[in-house]
């Protein structure tokens, strides 16, 4: 199913596709609550022709990963296009950091993951596992008056 999403431009689609989707690294966006984080990762899939959203305010996600943090990677239908994974507040899991770095290591063929939180994502970001060299950070704000 998906979801058609209505929004303003931007400022950030360029730059996630530019430095991070470009060389397959992941995208980790944070931000003021309310500023559009959804929206905009929501913005991003309707691009793709393969994708998949996963938001950890949803009982069936917190099943799916607790099984096995792998199978949303491997549940991607791929139509020999690179899809785009969203993790919606994941960074509310525990482990999230060790899990992502897991399916960000184990992929065969490229996967773009964006990663999105309420949530200064690297103040999280401390803790035993690195994710050092495999995301880009990016701060949404609120709209500016050039957005407008």
């Amino acid at each position: 199913m998906r979801i058609m999403v209505s929004m303003r431009k931007r400022y950030l689609p360029h730059y996630i596709d530019e430095l991070c989707f470009s060389s397959h690294k992941m995208a980790f966006v944070s931000g003021p609550r309310q500023v559009g984080k959804t929206t905009l990762a929501k913005s991003m899939l309707q691009k793709r022709t393969t994708d998949a959203y996963r938001n950890w305010d949803q009982l069936e996600f917190h099943r799916e990963w607790a099984r096995s943090p792998s199978s949303i990677i491997s549940a991607i239908d791929s139509d020999d296009n690179i899809p785009l994974l969203v993790l919606d507040e994941i960074h509310k899991e525990r482990r999230w950091k060790r899990n992502v770095k897991g399916i960000y290591d184990s992929l065969v063929t490229p996967c773009d993951i964006m990663v999105t939180g309420s949530a200064r994502l690297s103040v999280y970001m401390k803790g035993s596992d690195s994710l050092l060299g495999r995301y880009f950070n990016f701060r949404l704000h609120p709209f500016s008056v050039r957005e407008m």
